[in-house]
Order: C-alpha cells, then structure tokens, then sequence
C-alpha cells in the first residue's frame, strides 16, 4: 500500500472505529492477528478484546469525538497525534487498578496522545496508544 493508503485506512479506522463505535468494521480494517497495546491502562488485546473494549468506552463516553492533529506516515507505520472530549456518562472500568469501576461522573474531559498503527497486507496489523493518562484521571478526580 502507499503512504495515502496508509494515512487514509488509520483515519477511517479512528472515524468509523472510535469516533462511531463501529466495532462491525473491525473485520475489514483490522487483521485476523491484529494486536493492540494500550500502554499502561489495560494488558495487550486481540481484535475480539479491542471491540469489546472500544464499546464499554463509548458507554463510559457516549460522545466521545476523537480529533486528528497530525499524522505521519513512514513506510508501514503510521503516527498520528489526536485530542478528545468526551463526557463520562457511564461505567469506567480500570483494568490497571484491578477492575475498579468508576461510575459516570458527568464531567466533560478532554485529553491529548498519539497513536502508531502498523499496516500489513491492506490492514491495520498492530496499534500502540499513548495519552496523558494523568491528566485525564485528574479531570475526572479518579486519582492520578
């Protein structure tokens, strides 16, 4: 693929995957093996996990709008840097803290971070998060 295949496959990925909570697409934007690393706030999941776990955020942040500030493509890879808002209306769940569910707070919360997505064969093949995690967690007061 090129580097525009690349840019514009991770950007339907974030659109249609996180900011729709389309977890129907999954099959076709991401490979069979597909693994996701979600950094310190969950262990590393599968397609299957990463789906089931893209629906419980967007009921704990059913308005959830992610927002592309930059992206880079370099050969299979692809950096984008984002923001987000959105406001927690439902259980949070922290799989770093054992599980604790938080109740929804009401609270609008906005945060920053930056995703690399490898590409292979047409699809997105793995994916790594980073994001103010601190800052998020101060926001809503669920101790940083």
């Amino acid at each position: 693929m090129s580097r525009d295949d690349n840019l514009k496959l991770v950007r339907r990925a974030l659109d249609e995957f996180v900011n729709k909570g389309n977890g129907r697409i999954a099959d076709e934007l991401f490979s069979a093996d597909y693994v996701w690393h979600p950094g310190d706030i969950a262990p590393t999941m599968d397609r299957e996990m990463h789906v089931i776990d893209n629906g419980e955020s967007r009921k704990a942040f059913p308005d959830l709008k992610l927002t592309i500030l930059d992206m880079v493509a370099d050969g299979d890879k692809v950096t984008t840097h984002f923001s987000a808002t959105g406001t927690h209306k439902g259980p949070l769940v922290d799989r770093v803290l054992g599980g604790i569910t938080h109740m929804g707070t009401g609270k609008k919360v906005a945060w920053k971070g930056m995703t690399v997505h490898r590409i292979a064969d047409g699809k997105i093949a793995e994916g790594w998060l980073n994001y103010d995690r601190a800052g998020f967690q101060r926001q809503l007061m669920l101790g940083a």
